[in-house]
């Protein structure tokens, strides 16, 4: 997913990020729904990988730290 249809998605219903965090907290809650999402949460993870790189640097280096 590219930022410009995440963009999308969130201008149609702002309430995606909210579902985003509760799919994740269920898939490590539940480990049968959480093998069922690992394609999808992968690439979800390449897609926040993608976004973290066009971060200012002064931003990722205080992301660094975080992990």
């Amino acid at each position: 997913m590219s930022i410009s249809e995440f963009v999308t998605l969130h201008q149609v219903d702002r309430a995606l990020g909210g579902m985003v965090v509760t799919v994740l907290v269920e898939a490590e809650r539940d480990a049968e729904l959480g093998a069922a999402l690992q394609p999808s949460l992968r690439r979800f993870r390449r897609f926040v990988d993608d976004v973290v790189q066009l971060a200012p640097p002064e931003l990722a280096a205080d992301a660094e730290g975080q992990g």
